[in-house]
């Protein structure tokens, strides 16, 4: 964990001080509702039920580390009920610090993801046909 934390910091530019690489005030304002999701997240589809509402459509990439022990299929299960247009790739040999363990594997699984995405209608990532 040392080395990601470290792979994280950089110089700040005109300053004799270290910052992070990370949107870390960005990160600070979302975590009370990261950590609440999915009661902090309600759908803007309409839903029939309650728990309908409560789903991520955009799609969405898990990436997970073949050495990791922290996503078990329960987890997987219950992600692909929130997360309801969602894929999962593995990286052999990364644990789950998936960016750390495998970066050039890490880069190009979210670089083929976001091709495959691209152009696709109603496309979250802002691109359309």
């Amino acid at each position: 964990m040392t080395n990601a934390v470290l792979r994280s910091l950089e110089a700040l530019p005109a300053s004799r001080y270290i910052g992070f690489r990370c949107a870390s005030q960005i990160l600070a304002e979302a975590i009370p509702n990261l950590g609440n999701f999915p009661d902090s997240h309600v759908s803007t589809v309409p839903a029939t039920n309650h728990a309908a509402q409560r789903t991520w459509n955009g799609p969405t990439l898990f990436l997970q580390g073949g050495r990791s022990q922290y996503i078990t299929e329960s987890n997987m299960r219950t992600a692909g009920t929130l997360f309801t247009n969602s894929y999962v790739h593995l990286i052999e040999g990364a644990g789950h610090w998936v960016h750390a363990d495998a970066p050039k594997e890490t880069a190009r699984a979210i670089a083929d993801f976001v091709a495959t995405q691209a152009g696709q209608p109603n496309s979250v990532l802002g691109y359309r046909t």
